[in-house]
């Protein structure tokens, strides 16, 4: 449990080194180990927040923080490895990971989706 609560501290310093897949993993790691421990609520709720209340209640895990995580590793590609981004027609803003048969993978940064505004 010890490791588990030291687990938001990680992920901040790993935000401030701009260790954008570390930050997430750790992330990620959390909300697997509460589950698997089965973490009383008022625990999860100190360490991740809740929006179930009137007023949303902050976690350990900074909201700004996650959404930023979120946008390096996700859309910008910062996990370590190449992915497709498309946009798909009507829905702005909307990034998927496929590619069409007899298409190849592209950097990131090579796919005009990721640039539009």
């Amino acid at each position: 449990m010890d490791k588990f609560l030291r687990m938001p501290e990680q992920f901040k310093e790993a935000f401030h080194r701009k260790e954008w897949a570390r930050a997430k993993y750790l992330y990620d790691s959390a909300i697997v180990i509460g589950l698997f421990l089965e973490v009383p609520e008022s625990v999860r709720e100190q360490v991740f927040g809740s929006r179930q209340h009137e007023e949303v209640i902050d976690g350990m895990f900074p909201e700004w923080m996650l959404e930023q995580v979120m946008k390096e590793c996700v859309i910008k590609n910062r996990l370590g490895f190449e992915c497709v981004v498309y946009r798909i027609p009507g829905e702005i803003g909307f990034y998927g990971a496929r590619h069409d048969p007899g298409t190849a993978y592209m950097p990131t940064e090579a796919n005009p989706a990721y640039h539009a505004k």
